[in-house]
């Protein structure tokens, strides 16, 4: 069964992400998705120009929604800002004194 990894928000965080996941051959196919279809496309290039010196191929998709229906794993960059977001929530009372 294919490994399938799926990155919502190709910002600083995405791009690690997937960059790491490509160079080390965890997942088999490797969904991008950002509301700049632009930007995930170039950093599509970029992880595919990488695969030409690794030992092991990664199948990249860029902004194809369907493609994360069958995803063992998705990472979301907005639910680590809403997770943040709630923490600074939390905290405004203890940093407002």
């Amino acid at each position: 069964m294919a490994r399938t990894i799926g990155i919502i928000g190709i910002g600083h965080v995405g791009v690690t992400t997937a960059f790491n996941l490509v160079s080390k051959g965890v997942a088999d196919k490797l969904v991008l998705i950002d509301k700049k279809a632009e930007l995930a496309e170039g950093e599509s290039f970029d992880l595919k120009d990488a695969l030409g010196g690794l030992p092991t191929y990664t199948d990249i998709v860029v902004n194809d929604y369907d493609a994360l229906k069958d995803a063992d794993v998705v990472f979301s960059r907005s639910a680590i800002l809403a997770l943040f977001q709630m923490v600074i929530e939390l905290e405004k009372p203890r940093l407002q004194k």
